[in-house]
């Protein structure tokens, strides 16, 4: 995930997620808003998904960590980052 002019304090940002979730029916191609909040290499998401077949709508809610891989927030600005996220996927 490319950053621009970020600030290694943290930021916010959103944006549109796309996911693929397996289930019995076959699989579910979900489309949503992304919110993320990030302090230092810490980040927090969040992300609505609409209605699906038998589903009013699904939320995910998660932490994790952005992990460096061009800049470091110490010596140079942070430019790029992988991000790893653990959450839960919940019908709402």
């Amino acid at each position: 995930m490319p950053y621009t002019d970020a600030s290694c304090a943290g930021e916010n940002g959103t944006g549109t997620v796309r996911a693929t979730v397996p289930t019995t029916i076959g699989d579910q191609h979900l489309v949503g808003t992304l919110i993320v909040r990030r302090t230092a290499l810490a980040i927090r998401a969040d992300a609505q998904f609409g209605g699906i077949r038998q589903f009013g709508g699904i939320r995910y809610t998660g932490t994790g960590t952005a992990i460096p891989v061009q800049g470091n927030c110490f010596l140079t600005p942070l430019q790029r980052a992988l991000i790893v996220l653990t959450g839960t996927l919940s019908s709402t």
